[in-house]
């Protein structure tokens, strides 16, 4: 997802926020992991993967969700320039059985500070 800078000024942090609006054992689970890829360029979409042309920076590698909000520092973005995103989620075959089949919402907000 790309986050679109819009106006006059720069913007010296973006901090996303992500938690739990719903949850589930699927959620609750050491198996069910996140992470967050920023591109320097537009991500490359090419049949089931996407990737970036450049080296992604890894503002955060994959990893559970934290036991309440978990708050990732994405880097700055200078005016009129876009923040380019990539989160993935990702299941572990240490899923336990009673995470199959639940489901779980996350709500993902972009806190923009000069």
């Amino acid at each position: 997802e790309d986050v679109v800078l819009v106006g006059a000024g720069s913007v010296g942090a973006l901090t996303m926020f992500v938690e739990r609006t719903m949850t589930s054992a699927l959620a609750q689970s050491s198996a069910f992991r996140y992470s967050i890829e920023r591109c320097a360029t537009a991500w490359v979409a090419d049949g089931k993967t996407t990737t970036c042309p450049t080296t992604p920076q890894v503002p955060r590698a994959p990893a559970p969700l934290g036991p309440r909000a978990d708050i990732i520092g994405l880097g700055g973005v200078r005016a009129g320039a876009k923040a380019h995103l990539k989160v993935r989620f990702e299941l572990g075959d240490d899923l336990p059985q009673a995470a199959v089949g639940q489901a779980t919402r996350l709500e993902f907000r972009i806190v923009a500070e000069r």
